[in-house]
């Protein structure tokens, strides 16, 4: 369990959104304020990384970059090793991030300024994502590495984020905000979502529901809850992408169930 940070849930590329709109008011929290100025040693002053503020600027920032973006500046570098896989932030984004979080620090002043307060507290608090990111990508390409080898959805683990929770010891809902806008640049050099390596609970006799599933995320083929194919012309196609042969009949059966299932839902 842990109780997350402001900056818990936002992505590399939302965090330089929120450094560059930041600066003003983390330098006039404490100096537009005499009661707190004049009455508290400058080491001991509240911090306006925790300041409600601060919390109201974290989530104005959220959703605010295209999700293509974060397909164009990975985050993480998967690399595969003998026995492993290894996984690395990329060096870019924490330059840039370091670069916005100096202009918090004014030099020439005798103790540390509440700015610089700031900037070792979200600094600390990035270090803890980053770190636990690193290790959910690693655990997920472990239990992947079959899908990774192969690139079929159909070979992806069952994987749910209360197995991520377990394995580094946090929440589900800190899992959850660790993985949102997570994006990995895999050995083969394909950028993904680390959303895309926790599936869900598939079980193996619903592979074929699953792939039609798939399926619909391809407008050619679906588009506004409608097929645009027949089931006759889905029997290649899911031979084709996913190497799963089956008859047309049994086409028909799955894509029955899989629209019970969306109607339930």
């Amino acid at each position: 369990m842990r109780v997350g940070g402001p900056i818990l849930g936002l992505s590399a590329l939302e965090l330089e959104l929120l450094l560059d709109q930041s600066v003003a008011q983390v330098q006039d929290f404490h100096d537009t304020n005499p009661a707190w100025k004049n009455e508290h040693p400058v080491e001991e002053r509240g911090n306006y990384f925790f300041n409600e503020n601060f919390r109201t600027n974290c989530k104005a920032v959220k959703d605010k970059v295209p999700r293509h973006k974060y397909l164009e500046t990975p985050q993480v570098f998967v690399e595969r090793g003998e026995e492993r896989y290894s996984a690395s932030y990329n060096t870019e984004i924490d330059r840039r991030i370091a670069e916005k979080l100096a202009r918090f620090k004014r030099p020439g002043e005798e103790a540390p300024p509440p700015s610089k307060i700031f900037s070792k507290q979200f600094a600390k608090e990035r270090a803890w994502i980053v770190k636990q990111q690193l290790a959910i990508v690693e655990y997920l390409c472990q239990r992947q590495e079959v899908y990774l080898q192969s690139g079929s959805p159909l070979d992806l683990e069952p994987l749910i984020q209360d197995d991520i929770a377990w394995h580094i010891g946090y929440s589900t809902t800190s899992v959850s905000r660790l993985v949102r806008n997570l994006t990995i640049q895999l050995p083969d050099e394909k950028v993904i979502f680390a959303e895309e390596l926790i599936p869900g609970v598939m079980l193996s006799d619903k592979k074929g529901t699953y792939a039609l599933k798939l399926l619909q995320q391809d407008s050619t083929l679906y588009d506004q809850g409608n097929w645009k194919v027949s089931d006759e012309k889905l029997v290649p196609i899911l031979r084709d992408r996913f190497n799963l042969y089956i008859a047309r009949r049994t086409v028909t059966k799955y894509r029955n169930e899989l629209e019970t299932a969306t109607r339930s839902n």
